[in-house]
């Protein structure tokens, strides 16, 4: 048997205020080449593959590169297969995502692990109720702000991951506003809304004559950006040529511009953001797996606002304050059904969301006879016709037969608007060839033995 060894994954220790979090793992690997490992996590979210730049690495050659995450949600720990080749298993049960307890025997294609064990450890949290333009006092925004801290202070490329409308663009500038880049440019690209044709100039610049109508040198973002930090919102939508030369200035500190030859140093700091799973990404050959390596040096996941209940009446009550001090309205406060109401919709679009409807429940409110928020001045009818399915859906249970139930409608729908071709129907929903057929097996859609139905 191989001699024991550790690999930890540290944590700071926490400063101040702190809660427990069921976030320590020990793990022992029982069949691969590296058999007898053993690794000590203290982390919300940790990577299996056999990369070594994965938090838990298994050599085996039937291991992907980033193969599945161990997730902390909600209390719970979850296994999710990131579309691997090979497939994921918790005590011989193939899953996509499902929860782990200790004592489980996880199997990534033919190397297994044991989950020894599951312990609480001491996160920190901010004394802090907002930070820069994020707010919260639940404490799942204090542990945020106590990671953005952490995170501001250094010089790692930080990536954010989360929900739409849960605020990664002001958690980037809140980052920026923290660090010692502070009174240096603050810089955003939305890589969603990059021009193909322009997108390398906008980012590294051009050379006078370098192209049609380029009649003058201009700087790109890198440049312009200098000493401070530049925020590439939706890295996953970035065209793969250009993730090339982004992990080329990321990892040499220079670009050169279109036109010309001679780099040119910059000295910025790269914070990035996408809802999109990136490992998923780079399994389906979407996304490079260097850079997805580059990018998360620091990763930190914004918490939607169902699962901070507290913040809900604190958001709207701010949210209004500011409405009431910009001039927009004169309306006060709400009224205790109006709150109640909002504490119990479950809010898919986050923070942007509850701002909308408090901007639009303060305007129409607003009159001579009243200052009250009431519940006839909360809409969002047509978020609730969205979240009856919703609903339908959570109340099967368990993420798996939520997920399956999801898969089953979604992979079925796609094969047959496209005559049962499964190329064309894994790239309408942006699905890779493989994983779309493996599915298709798991769920009983598609025999092992067909192809192109």
């Amino acid at each position: 048997m191989a001699e024991l060894s550790t690999k930890t994954i540290p944590v700071a220790p926490p400063a101040g205020s702190s809660v427990k979090r069921r976030r320590g793992l020990r793990m022992r690997v029982t069949n691969a080449e590296n058999v007898g490992e053993q690794f000590e996590i203290r982390v919300a979210r940790s990577r299996l593959g056999r990369s070594r730049d994965c938090e838990i690495t298994l050599m085996h050659p039937s291991v992907s590169h980033v193969h599945a995450e161990l997730h902390h949600v909600e209390g719970r720990l979850e296994l999710r297969d990131f579309g691997s080749t090979n497939g994921s298993y918790i005590n011989d049960r193939l899953i996509r995502g499902a929860e782990v307890r200790a004592g489980d025997v996880i199997r990534l294609g033919a190397a297994e692990l044991e989950l020894l064990e599951i312990a609480d450890v001491d996160v920190p949290l901010s004394s802090d109720t907002h930070m820069g333009q994020l707010h919260g006092k639940s404490d799942a925004m204090r542990e945020l702000f106590a990671r953005l801290q952490k995170f501001a202070a250094s010089e790692l490329a930080v990536l954010l991951t989360g929900e739409t409308g849960t605020g990664k663009e002001l958690a980037a500038r809140a980052i920026h506003d923290c660090s010692p880049r502070a009174n240096h440019p603050f810089l955003v690209v939305d890589c969603g809304a990059l021009q193909p044709n322009l997108a390398a100039s906008k980012l590294f610049g051009h050379a006078r004559g370098a192209f049609t109508g380029a009649d003058k040198a201009v700087p790109g973002v890198f440049e312009q950006a200098e000493g401070g930090t530049v925020f590439l919102d939706e890295i996953g939508e970035l065209e793969h040529g250009l993730q090339q030369v982004l992990l080329r200035v990321l990892d040499r500190r220079e670009v050169v511009r279109i036109g010309e030859h001679v780099p040119r140093p910059v000295n910025v700091r790269v914070v990035a953001a996408t809802h999109r799973n990136l490992a998923e990404m780079v399994h389906d050959g979407c996304f490079r797996q260097d850079l997805f390596f580059r990018m998360v040096e620091g990763e930190v996941e914004l918490p939607p606002l169902r699962v901070r209940g507290e913040d809900i009446v604190f958001l709207a009550e701010h949210l209004l304050e500011r409405e009431r001090s910009e001039g927009r309205t004169n309306v006060t406060n709400f009224s205790p059904e109006a709150l109640r109401l909002l504490r119990g919709h479950r809010w898919p679009g986050n923070v942007r969301e509850l701002r909308n409807i408090v901007r639009s429940a303060s305007t129409i409110a607003q009159g001579r006879e009243t200052t009250v928020i009431s519940p006839e001045h909360v809409q969002f009818i047509s978020l609730r016709r969205k979240l009856d399915a919703l609903e339908e859906l959570l109340a099967l249970g368990s993420y798996d037969a939520i997920m399956e139930a999801v898969d089953r409608f979604v992979l079925s729908r796609a094969l047959a608007d496209h005559g049962g071709k499964i190329t064309p129907a894994a790239e309408s929903i942006g699905m890779g060839r493989k994983r779309f057929r493996t599915r298709l097996i798991e769920l009983g859609l598609l025999a092992a033995q067909e192809d192109e139905v």
